[in-house]
């Protein structure tokens, strides 16, 4: 295609000229961000937030009609800045750090991303999902999941008579397992007799979801896994799941 080298520090102008050939070659049409990178090499770290805040305006600059993008898009490109800006502070950014970053970045997205999508609790589950989507804003994810937790809502005491069920966490010697259960008590009880050492309970989620949250931290923790339900877990890990009192 004759498009420049994967190289660092390319030049606006070079970058420019890459969305026009590219366009030039797909009938005078621009390409989307993720065809683009596939295309060139050029990755959004080469001019994010160095020459432009998002994708269509260097297609405009570049002359040409930023008409290859979608709601789908416009909402990665939101949830990619608020990743981007929670790693800068260590934070989920308050409503007066957003506000400030926006004096800076004019066109960085304001409070209003945050309200379209219910509120700030909607917007940070969002946006976890969106970093163990992508797989490259683990650190994010870390930040922001003891925050998601303290927004989720009570759930009732454990007499009610609401179907509730657990996703739990145990020890036993250097190994973890991650089930899911309806009575702690029986299935603590259960594991007991199965195991040659004994098994402590570490924590426990309460969800009406139990197959599903039991499906996300085995997802999340797939790498680590060593047989069945039971993993190797770092502290960090460790941490991560008793920082979520119910999902």
């Amino acid at each position: 295609m004759g498009t420049i080298g994967a190289v660092a520090g390319r030049t606006r102008e070079q970058i420019l000229l890459e969305i026009k050939t590219t366009a030039q070659l797909n009938g005078g049409k621009p390409l989307g961000q993720k065809r683009f990178v596939r295309e060139t090499g050029i990755r959004s770290s080469e001019w994010l937030g160095r020459y432009w805040i998002k994708w269509s305006d260097a297609v405009a600059e570049a002359g040409l009609n930023p008409n290859a993008f979608n709601s789908a898009f416009d909402s990665e490109w939101v949830l990619e800045c608020f990743a981007e800006e929670t790693r800068r502070l260590g934070h989920f950014p308050s409503t007066a750090e957003i506000k400030f970053r926006r004096r800076d970045v004019p066109n960085f997205p304001g409070e209003t991303a945050v309200r379209s999508r219910g509120g700030r609790a909607a917007f940070i589950r969002e946006l976890a999902e969106f970093c163990e989507r992508r797989g490259q804003f683990d650190d994010v994810l870390k930040l922001i999941l003891p925050e998601l937790s303290e927004e989720l809502p009570n759930v009732q005491p454990e007499n009610d008579t609401t179907q509730h069920g657990y996703v739990y966490l145990i020890k036993a010697g250097r190994h973890y397992k991650i089930g899911r259960t309806n009575s702690l008590s029986r299935r603590g009880n259960e594991i007991g007799l199965q195991l040659p050492e004994p098994a402590e309970r570490v924590h426990a989620i309460r969800t009406d979801d139990a197959a599903g949250i039991e499906h996300y931290w085995h997802r999340r923790f797939a790498d680590k896994r060593r047989n069945g339900e039971w993993f190797e877990l770092s502290q960090s890990d460790v941490r991560a799941f008793q920082s979520r009192k119910s999902m």
